[in-house]
């Protein structure tokens, strides 16, 4: 048959064009030639598109293969943050086996245990079934974040009392963007976007008695007390959008990334009318800075304290002064921890539950005939 896409002849049971690699089995390719279906059966991939994103794949993440290349990779990472140095109180730079006597033990010893049973389920390989490691992942993910993050954030300059429910949108977001560029024609992987979306935008809008919590170190600093009190995240960041800064840019990013998901769920609203998924030449970035909005966010964080230019000396933080080099060197080493931690865990739950949703959730193409 002639291929439809460069119309170079092939021969007639060929699964690709051998000029331009066009998948001839694709019901929407076929259709050009007038040898197949119009409408595209559920759940098949637009082939003429790339079938990766953020280096996996929708085979490779049912067959389990990109999961164990998963699980490599966040273990690595985990262990890497374990043997950062950090300080958590402004006492100097310790590695986290020399601060194990207090109760952040679980927050420092955490990312070791996890990223080594990261290591030991890739060693395992196909012992363990696909959507087991999948769902092994996203818990190993979770508990990344969530244990990892919180107790040492004073230390970071983070924020103490997380906005989990910013956090979970983006993460609940970028799996649905992943499953909708690797399945571009599900139609459920939306829903995912817009309910992270929804999480997002309630967690921004909700007032809390005391924002400067769910905040940076830098937010307290430059913006007054009573400004930050019974405020919104939304309506500390609009502050912060014409404050210092310091500030500005971290206001920037926060906001932004709502756009960037509201962004992604038009794109990703209406499937793809051929072969080549046009749509997701925009999601894809979009879905990448949405994916990995945690560990971006923390390295934004790292690289704001590192320009850091007070004229002072000290700052006051909790009611006493520290000297302005201890606390940006503490701020910079736990806030690079913390984007290790959060890509491991990140890359964890995104690439687990992505391979959950396509694998329980996203109908699977009727057999060729």
């Amino acid at each position: 048959m002639k291929c439809p896409i460069c119309d170079r002849p092939n021969a007639d049971y060929a699964p690709y064009c051998e000029s331009c690699g066009a998948d001839l089995k694709d019901p929407d390719v076929l259709a050009q030639a007038n040898a197949g279906p119009v409408v595209t059966a559920p759940g098949a991939e637009a082939s003429l598109a790339s079938d990766r994103f953020l280096g996996v794949s929708a085979a490779g993440l049912e067959d389990g293969a990109h999961l164990r290349r998963l699980a490599w990779v966040g273990g690595a990472l985990l262990v890497a943050a374990f043997l950062c140095p950090l300080d958590p109180d402004f006492g100097g730079l310790r590695f986290a086996w020399e601060l194990l006597g207090d109760g952040r033990a679980l927050a420092l010893i955490a990312p070791l245990l996890l990223g080594a049973a990261g290591v030991e389920l890739a060693v395992l390989g196909a012992r363990v079934p696909p959507i087991a490691r999948a769902g092994a992942l996203v818990g190993f993910g979770a508990a990344a974040i969530a244990l990892g993050l919180g107790p040492l954030a004073r230390g970071a300059g983070a924020p103490i009392d997380p906005p989990w429910l910013c956090w979970a949108g983006a993460l609940i977001a970028g799996i649905g963007c992943a499953a909708r560029v690797l399945r571009p024609l599900d139609r459920n992987a939306r829903w995912l976007i817009a309910g992270g979306l929804g999480l997002a935008v309630v967690g921004l809008l909700v007032p809390l008695s005391d924002s400067r919590t769910s905040l940076p170190l830098e937010y307290p600093l430059y913006i007054s007390d009573e400004r930050l009190l019974h405020a919104s995240l939304y309506d500390a960041n609009a502050i912060g959008l014409s404050h210092d800064f310091m500030v500005r840019f971290l206001s920037f990013w926060h906001l932004a990334t709502v756009a960037a998901i509201a962004g992604a769920l038009a794109l990703a609203w209406r499937r793809p009318s051929g072969p080549w998924d046009t749509k997701a030449t925009g999601l894809r970035p979009l879905g990448w800075i949405v994916c990995l909005y945690l560990p971006l966010t923390f390295l934004l964080y790292a690289f704001n304290v590192a320009g850091w230019d007070v004229p002072a000396a000290y700052v006051f933080v909790d009611g006493r002064s520290v000297d302005l080099d201890v606390i940006t060197r503490a701020m910079f080493a736990g806030r690079a921890r913390f984007m290790l931690v959060s890509l491991g865990g990140t890359a964890w739950l995104v690439g687990g539950g992505t391979a959950l949703f396509l694998a329980l959730v996203t109908p699977k193409p009727p057999p060729a005939a």
